[in-house]
């Protein structure tokens, strides 16, 4: 953030500037890392701010998890459910990646792959840098050869990500979701490993 203020003088005798300026850095810098459980009630707030974006790729929750929930979604994570990931400044969760490993044993070879990010972590790199994240973590468990995901139709800038970082559109469901009255279709892509 930086601060100018500007002053300027003039009389019929002299013209006259003064300029202050302070610029104020960023204290931390966002980092993407492993959830612990101490991180349910960022997630909780995570999800609230979430929860009140207009963003076209996002449905609003009709209840919001509650923080022992939150506790419970990582701790499966963290026993072996997949892998998540938090985008973090300070104490505050800005992005959430993950992949959830399917349970059946006919399906444990494909991760579901989510990624979610607040409005000003938005079209910053963040994103794909998370997936990229998630791809390294896939390729080091063989068991996973398959990496799938829905998008909306009315999010083509997550559309576009997806397809550079190799995904391939496989399907859609014409007219899936059904948000204030407009229906949206939902478009599933894939990425073999």
């Amino acid at each position: 953030m930086a601060t100018v203020t500007v002053r300027v003088g003039h009389t019929p005798t002299e013209s006259w500037i003064y300029c202050h300026c302070v610029t104020v850095l960023p204290m931390t810098t966002p980092i993407i890392r492993v959830p612990s459980l101490d991180d349910a009630e960022a997630l909780h707030a995570y999800l609230a701010v979430l929860n009140d974006d207009d963003h076209p790729g996002l449905l609003r929750r009709l209840k919001l998890p509650s923080i022992e929930e939150e506790r419970k979604f990582i701790a499966r994570y963290l026993s072996g459910g997949g892998h998540l990931l938090l985008l973090v400044e300070g104490d505050r969760i800005l992005g959430v990646g993950e992949l959830t490993i399917g349970k059946a044993p006919y399906r444990s070879h494909c991760a579901s792959l989510g990624i979610s990010l607040v409005k000003e972590a938005r079209g910053r790199g963040y994103g794909s840098t998370m997936i990229t994240a998630l791809h390294d973590w896939a390729r080091a468990h063989p068991e996973v050869e398959r990496l799938q995901l829905e998008v909306f139709s009315t999010n083509p800038e997550a559309q576009k990500l997806y397809e550079r970082m190799g995904y391939l559109r496989e399907g859609c469901q014409h007219g899936a979701i059904k948000r204030d009255g407009v229906l949206i279709d939902m478009i599933q892509m894939r990425l073999i490993l």
